[in-house]
């Protein structure tokens, strides 16, 4: 918008006079940035700057035909000013560089995770909420979401792999209202039942992979899970993104296929 302030400036310093027409080519280039400035402003919830925009903005610039450069300084300077104050009135959050990284689309960890959103949709808005927590500086919010989306890769772990949940009343427990430890132990008592079989190639891959994933399971709660969700500490930046790597190394592990 400030380039079209000064290009409106520059002419009328340069002579145009009042009734001295806005160019045709560029007035249909003014229309295209206009329609980009009206959208960042209802994406921004700048509704006042919105509605003069698409107002009385909008019949000055538009309506009567081609504006002139004295109109169109006028009703920029005017947009701008409403902008500066509706902008005034709103909060942002600044982000380091150090916490920016989690955001970066094009990193190896944010495609990673968009990867294991694909295959554990029900994570998906756990994983972004991590994301933005740590971005923001709230390591133990992050914390928390992290251990939302380890249990949706435990629950996973805990189908692939066979084992079943026991009965309350004659009636299976459902695995989203099963503890960690009474999973963890299902999927143990799995793995006992597969070292009985008779040795061989996929006894040893089966074994080696739900073992691995249990132990990790055992480990996430243990360490973070049962402090993070009781409030007996707080996590610092650090730990946070330790944790982060830890749960992504996790569901990483989950999507893989399972052994034959």
């Amino acid at each position: 918008m400030s380039r079209w302030e000064s290009i409106a400036k520059d002419r009328i310093e340069e002579g145009a006079g009042e009734e001295t027409i806005v160019h045709q080519a560029q007035e249909e280039v003014f229309q295209s940035e206009f329609q980009k400035w009206l959208g960042a402003c209802r994406e921004l919830n700048l509704n006042q700057s919105a509605k003069r925009l698409t107002g009385p903005t909008a019949n000055q610039l538009f309506l009567y035909g081609l504006p002139t450069w004295h109109t169109l300084s006028a009703e920029l300077r005017g947009i701008r000013e409403l902008i500066q104050s509706e902008l005034g009135e709103r909060y942002f959050v600044f982000i380091s560089d150090d916490r920016a990284k989690v955001l970066d689309k094009a990193g190896i960890a944010f495609q990673q995770w968009r990867e294991i959103g694909k295959h554990v949709s029900a994570a998906e808005h756990d994983i972004e909420d991590a994301q933005h927590c740590y971005a923001i500086g709230c390591d133990t919010a992050c914390v928390f979401h992290l251990m939302r989306v380890a249990e949706h890769g435990l629950r996973r772990v805990f189908r692939v792999s066979g084992a079943r949940l026991p009965t309350d009343k004659n009636r299976r427990v459902q695995i989203e209202y099963a503890s960690w430890n009474t999973v963890i132990d299902r999927v143990r008592e799995k793995i006992s039942k597969v070292r009985k079989r008779a040795p061989g190639a996929r006894r040893e891959r089966r074994l080696q992979f739900f073992s691995e994933m249990a132990d990790r399971c055992e480990y996430m709660k243990d360490l973070w899970r049962n402090e993070a969700s009781h409030a007996r500490r707080r996590y610092n930046q650090h730990e946070a993104m330790g944790v982060m790597n830890r749960v992504r190394e996790f569901m990483l592990l989950t999507i893989r296929p399972t052994p034959k």
